[in-house]
């Protein structure tokens, strides 16, 4: 019971990643892994059933023509090192985490040999292009990705995406959707325990708002930062502590800094879990401020739900994809960049401690219908599916 994942980035970082290995090593599958380096981690691991190849380089944000060159020298090594691996170990799965779509055709010897494809697309690569570069800039490199995207989800035996607004716009761009299954973003529960979290504010002298993940302007930091300085005065001791790093960041720095609000905003940057787990746990409420973009009305974010398997309330932009999973009685929405109403939000939050437990409750209740204990049935039922497909 072998399988080998391809992710172009680095594991154990990945948290979809890492849950789903989690739930094969239970299943009693042994686990190859081909990834990026990482900060500090050697070239090969193992771990009892897990074996991690890492490539001697780490992801980094640059141009499109940077982008380009990293994921060609990426593909290359792992097409080679695929192969390598399953002259060795003849795995029967092979899983592929994007992006980017095409690397799904490193598998391409396993695949003629019988290996069956797996295909995990989380993010929507037209749709992410046009969100950072607009629809005009490179419009030849926006078609290559769309069709790009077509062929893999045509190439791989079975797909697994994170919406259902994904699903059927992949199926709107021609994809066969009958092979393509649903599992939500969701965080892993045993490692984001809603029982070491309290639904009471977690320090009475501090009202603490929380982002955390990539800092990149589709993600609208900005947008809460306006919102602390329309309601630092009505919020006595107001913090929003802002975990992570990205190439926005010195831009928000910047508008901090111009807003006169640096003893309210903390710039926290990188964080090991253990601390990063202490802030979140000890925060009020969690924002996400995603813009409304042909990207953020696809995806599904883990944040999220981490904020919501903590019991945190969470305030967000109102996303369809969002919209799909959790009503106006679970979450506190607000228009895309609109600060005011962010604004108005989060005093709420912080004012009406009735709504803030209900908000805890029911988007709490909600998620328990579609956490990891119960999507990864469908992931495992998805796995089981190919592995005794043996025509």
């Amino acid at each position: 019971m072998k399988i080998l994942i391809l992710r172009h980035g680095s594991y154990p970082d990945d948290p979809r990643v890492s849950k789903e290995v989690n739930s094969l090593i239970e299943e009693g599958f042994n686990v190859d892994i081909i990834c990026l380096k990482g900060e500090n981690l050697p070239l090969y691991e193992r771990k009892n059933k897990i074996r991690i190849f890492r490539l001697p380089f780490n992801h980094k944000r640059g141009t499109v023509f940077r982008y380009i060159f990293e994921y060609g020298i990426s593909f290359f090594l792992m097409s080679t090192l695929t192969s390598l691996l399953f002259l060795k170990y003849r795995h029967r799965i092979i899983q592929v985490n994007t992006m980017p779509d095409f690397l799904v055709f490193a598998t391409f010897f396993p695949k003629q040999m019988g290996a069956k494809i797996l295909l995990d697309m989380h993010e929507p690569t037209p749709e992410l292009w046009i969100t950072n570069y607009g629809s005009k800039r490179f419009r030849f490199l926006l078609h290559f990705q769309t069709k790009i995207e077509k062929y893999a989800l045509k190439y791989a035996d079975q797909v697994s995406t994170v919406t259902q607004n994904l699903r059927r716009r992949y199926g709107e761009r021609g994809a066969d959707i009958s092979k393509i299954s649903v599992i939500p973003n969701v965080c892993d529960e045993t490692v984001f325990s809603s029982s070491s979290s309290n639904t009471h504010h977690k320090n009475s002298n501090v009202f603490s708002i929380i982002t955390h993940g990539s800092i990149e302007e589709r993600y609208g930091h900005e947008v809460i930062i306006q919102a602390v300085k329309l309601i630092k005065e009505k919020i006595p001791n107001l913090q929003y502590n802002i975990i992570g790093e990205g190439s926005h960041e010195s831009d928000l720095i910047k508008l901090v800094k111009k807003l006169g609000c640096e003893k309210y905003i903390n710039f926290l940057g990188f964080l090991p879990f253990d601390e990063m787990f202490k802030i979140l746990k000890n925060s009020d409420v969690g924002i996400i401020a995603m813009y409304k973009t042909p990207y953020s009305e696809l995806i599904d974010t883990n944040k999220m739900y981490e904020y919501i398997a903590l019991k945190i309330p969470v305030i967000t932009s109102r996303l369809a994809a969002i919209e799909e999973n959790f009503n106006d009685s679970c979450l506190l929405y607000f228009e895309p960049g609109n600060a005011d109403e962010l604004a108005q939000c989060i005093f709420t939050v912080y004012n009406n401690a009735k709504r803030r437990n209900e908000l805890i409750t029911n988007a709490y209740s909600r998620y328990k219908m579609i956490a990891w204990n119960k999507s990864k049935k469908i992931y495992i039922k998805l796995i089981n599916s190919l592995y005794n497909n043996k025509s």
